[in-house]
């Protein structure tokens, strides 16, 4: 079913004389919303409220407003992306002791026969993306009682997108990227990144969905750059 997002961004293509003012930040979002509701009502055969219409305004308007579009679609129509599916994923507590025993266990990992595993970092918590076949021995690294997971989930699909090098000085490619698992209504379980290589953890059952979803945006990116 089609998102507020995405009708709002329909009904903005008819807007092309307001780039200069969103640019400069003249347009009174509100007032914007107003004339168009109306018309994304129509195109997604439902009510609205005012407020998600301006929400939606302002998420679409950078990709509305800044600089030509075929600088965005150079990057993407050049982008590959990648399918894993039976994924893990566990949150942990932060402790130095678990630290070492997560770097012990990834030792273990045989990426040269498709295992994986990519541990995420913050001061107070690690949280690990993994096969499935690491699923028991990352449980276990919580503790008898799990006290030190926070959360763990299984039937997990990665969504791989890798780009160019000029993909990280482009603005917009990971918001327009991301935007499209919000029109399909799909959540991201996690988003982790590196220099070229972007990645969005999902339930298993919407993989296809958004694969295909993504693929058209290359598509399209090949067709308008």
């Amino acid at each position: 079913m089609k998102g507020v997002s995405s009708a709002v961004v329909e009904v903005l293509r008819d807007y092309n004389y307001l780039k200069p003012a969103l640019r400069r930040g003249l347009v009174n979002y509100s007032a914007l919303a107003r004339e168009v509701k109306p018309k994304a009502e129509a195109r997604l055969g439902r009510k609205v409220t005012l407020e998600a219409v301006v929400a939606a305004l302002r998420r679409a308007s950078p990709f509305f407003c800044r600089g030509p579009r075929s600088d965005l679609y150079s990057i993407v129509k050049a982008c590959v992306l990648r399918l894993r599916n039976d994924m893990v994923c566990v949150h942990y507590k932060r402790t130095p002791e678990l630290f070492l025993k997560l770097s012990n266990l990834e030792k273990r990992v045989n990426w040269e026969e498709a295992e994986r595993m990519y541990v995420i970092q913050r001061t107070e918590e690690i949280g690990v993306v993994a096969t499935r076949k690491f699923y028991k021995d990352l449980l276990a690294l919580g503790g008898k009682g799990g006290e030190l997971v926070l959360e763990a989930s299984e039937k997990l699909a990665l969504v791989t997108v890798v780009y160019p090098h000029e993909g990280t000085r482009t603005v917009g490619l990971s918001c327009l990227l991301a935007s499209q698992f919000e029109e399909l209504g799909v959540n991201i379980v996690l988003q982790f990144d590196s220099f070229s290589h972007l990645s969005f953890l999902i339930a298993e059952e919407d993989a296809p969905a958004i694969f295909e979803r993504l693929s058209s945006l290359v598509r399209e990116a090949v067709e308008k750059a």
